[in-house]
């Protein structure tokens, strides 16, 4: 036999032949094939350890999934715990802003409110000169040319506490339709800041003390022709009264009061073509507040 036989699984039998195979001469064997039963194999020494290097790495790997999940559990908790502490800073930032804008609300108000003490205690303090009263001595004499003159007594008195320094006062006779023709051109003239600051730095005025009056007769006249068209000649006789003078910080103010001429019947217009002597008295019309200039 060869050395496939061997391998073989199938063995070669040669068996008798049998009596009709005798007769007929034949003198060969007929060869049988039969399986050879395969013997069981013997029993594997590595399967112990290859189950348990299989237990093995089901174990690693079942850690492995168990450490994986720890870590993304554990990072899920680090990200809530960043996030906790990113909203606590901010709402930490936004109380900071809150208290910052509200402190520099509070230091507003502070400087506000000592502006304003300051702005009370100069108003408390300040000089108020004004005209205490006003009467005219005799009627207001009319020209032909459209002009005139009135005499007056005008009484001026500090009401504040303080000294007025360099106090002045101009009075005008002006012919108008109304008043407010009167005081734009009371302001043009001669009450506006340049020339109150011209007289009252050269301290061409007087000393006003406070609650001493002072008294004084004015002859005003006219000093230009009538202010704007009137229809039959009738004008308005007002008397514009400018009064200047600052306090000790060298702050200057001023006081523009207006009266207005009336008749015996109660006429305000005159027709001032043809009338000689209007006999009559002055009422205050308008008397703008004493204000500072800035």
């Amino acid at each position: 036999m060869n050395q496939e036989g061997e391998n073989d699984p199938r063995t070669i039998v040669h068996t008798e032949p049998s009596k009709t195979e005798k007769k007929k001469g034949d003198d060969h064997r007929t060869p049988v094939i039969k399986s050879r039963e395969t013997p069981p194999n013997p029993p594997n020494t590595n399967d112990k350890q290859t189950r348990g290097e299989r237990y093995f790495y089901l174990g690693t790997q079942a850690a492995l999934v168990i450490i994986t999940a720890i870590g993304i559990r554990i990072a899920i908790e680090s990200l809530n715990t960043l996030n906790n502490s990113v909203n606590a800073a901010n709402r930490q930032a936004t109380a900071a802003n809150t208290q910052a804008a509200a402190a520099s609300t509070a230091a507003q108000a502070a400087v506000n409110a000592n502006i304003e003490s300051d702005i009370q205690f100069r108003l408390s303090e300040r000089p108020w000169v004004g005209l205490a009263s006003l009467r005219n001595v005799g009627p207001v004499v009319l020209n032909r040319n459209q002009t005139g003159h009135v005499e007056i007594r005008v009484t001026l008195e500090n009401g504040g506490r303080s000294p007025a320094i360099g106090v002045i006062s101009f009075y005008d006779l002006i012919f108008a339709r109304s008043p407010d023709d009167a005081v734009k051109v009371t302001n043009r003239l001669f009450c506006d800041r340049d020339t109150l600051t011209v007289f009252t730095s050269r301290l061409e005025g007087i000393m006003m003390f406070p609650n001493i009056p002072d008294s004084s007769y004015q002859r005003v006249t006219t000093n230009g022709p009538p202010i704007g068209k009137s229809t039959g000649g009738n004008y308005m006789i007002l008397l514009v009264a400018c009064i200047g003078y600052h306090n000790q910080l060298g702050e200057l103010f001023h006081a523009e009061p207006i009266w207005l001429y009336e008749g015996k019947d109660k006429a305000r217009s005159f027709d001032i073509r043809r009338a000689k002597k209007i006999v009559g008295r002055f009422q205050t019309v308008l008397y703008h507040p004493i204000a500072s200039f800035k």
